[in-house]
């Protein structure tokens, strides 16, 4: 009789969690025809407010009519991105990455829409969305390597077992070879780390040269700051792209569950498109391909169309945002046996115990303290001249044995194919076994390993 009421309450459980499953698609699918209604109403309303104001009406207040349709679609969608993933901060230490990597949506559309309102902020504003895009790359690489172990020691680790990545060509007869492990962690870490540094130098050079007069905003001329400055940018850019792309090709058979690819491509073409057609529009601005008109010069017809394009860019960036950035991808992490990760957001929290307030996981993604440790701590392992093994310093033990201290009873009743799934490191209960032991932590009864702890990086 016990057995027989058993499998009656199993089954009225999997009947709920089919119905939850069922609401959750219906709600998925419900939310992307809303989605495409409101884009066809605002592509539209472009259409209707373009051809209502053509005649009589200048290119700006065209231009910036239009642009305030984009606006109106990207920033509610990314807000509400961002409010979901703090609404569901699960875990903390890796969404607080993507909730600065969706706060650049807002950011580039308000920045680039008061320029088109008024130009005089061009300059501020640019040099503003070039910084945070340093920072955008730094988060994502982070969130890579947040996703693959607790702490950094324990990445190295994994990384020497890895086969050796060799530079390509032309890179290779700059660069030595990285030995994998301690060295190629912290080398790719270092090439994402030192765009975010010449980023903040950029800012200072730009806004003394221009007050000065000497920055010649879109002048190709050695006598200008403009032409030095988009160099080195280039060639940093280039580096930090480069160092992420090299670190993505050793652990992308780890990375696979969270498809990297799709978040990649959103990062590198969001860097694409606010720098590279920025150049080139300065480009046929210098060699005459666009000319002054009655209304504006050369120069300001040109800062007017590389912001109107980068609204409607990030409008569509915002679309892409909202499904490669999902806050869904983060339930697995909850702690769900049976490996039904859509569930109720409400019955999660009260599982983990664990959700911070939604103020709270605010401050938690909008506080750069991590950044300014990792700066000042790569700057003091290459000023002390420590060895790779080295490189890693007492944080780095303390957060391995902060990651076993948290363990929970929860954690017991997790399945081990869901917690390898889960973290692409944990491949062995050997290599686990040997890479916690080195840095100082703790294993629970079972024998298992648990999430990282919040302050992870």
């Amino acid at each position: 009789g016990r057995g027989r009421a058993r499998s009656c309450s199993a089954a009225a459980a999997m009947d709920q969690l089919g119905i939850v499953e069922l609401a959750s698609q219906r709600v998925a699918w419900l939310s992307r025809v809303v989605l495409i209604a409101t884009l066809v109403l605002v592509l539209g309303a472009a259409i209707g407010v373009a051809l209502s104001l053509y005649n009589g009406t200048n290119d700006k207040e065209l231009a910036y009519a239009i642009s305030t349709l984009f606006v109106i679609v990207s920033v509610p969608l990314s807000s509400q991105d961002i409010r979901d993933h703090l609404h569901n901060f699960e875990v903390p230490e890796l969404q607080k990455f993507i909730v600065r990597i969706l706060m650049m949506v807002p950011i580039y559309s308000v920045s680039c829409w008061i320029c088109l309102a008024n130009e005089d902020y061009y300059v501020f504003f640019e040099a503003m969305r070039s910084l945070y895009e340093a920072f955008v790359i730094w988060n994502f690489t982070y969130f890579l390597m947040g996703y693959l172990g607790p702490t950094e020691e324990m990445l190295a680790a994994h990384l020497e077992c890895k086969p050796q990545e060799h530079h390509i060509f032309p890179v290779s007869l700059v660069l030595g070879t990285w030995k994998m492990g301690h060295e190629f962690l912290f080398k790719c870490k270092l090439g994402t780390l030192q765009y975010v540094i010449w980023k903040i130098v950029n800012v200072g050079i730009v806004l003394l040269t221009t007050v000065l007069g000497v920055y010649g905003d879109g002048q190709w001329r050695l006598d200008r700051a403009y032409f030095y400055v988009v160099s080195v940018t280039n060639f940093s850019q280039m580096l930090a792209i480069y160092s992420l792309a090299l670190f993505y090709h050793a652990t992308y058979h780890d990375l696979a569950p969270i498809k990297p690819l799709a978040k990649f491509l959103c990062i590198k073409l969001v860097i694409f498109f606010s720098f590279w057609q920025g150049c080139l529009i300065s480009a046929l601005v210098y060699f005459g391909y666009i000319h002054s008109t009655p209304f504006f010069s050369a120069n300001t017809y040109a800062k007017g169309l590389q912001d109107f394009i980068i609204c409607f860019e990030m409008m569509l960036f915002a679309v892409a945002h909202h499904y490669v950035f999902s806050y869904r991808d983060f339930r697995r992490y909850i702690g769900e046996s049976d490996g039904f990760n859509t569930i109720d957001s409400t019955t999660s929290s009260q599982g983990s115990g664990s959700r911070p307030p939604m103020v709270q996981a605010l401050l938690e993604a909008a506080n750069p303290r991590d950044l300014v440790h990792d700066i000042a701590r790569n700057f003091h392992r290459i000023n002390s001249r420590s060895s790779f093994s080295s490189a890693f310093d007492s944080d780095d033990e303390h957060r391995a044995a902060e990651s076993a201290a948290a363990l929970s009873e929860e954690a017991v009743a997790l399945s081990s194919g869901n917690e390898l799934e889960s973290y692409g490191v944990y491949e062995s209960a050997r290599f686990e076994d040997e890479t916690l032991t080195s840095a100082g932590g703790r294993r629970d009864s079972a024998g298992r390993g648990r999430e990282p702890p919040r302050d992870v990086l």
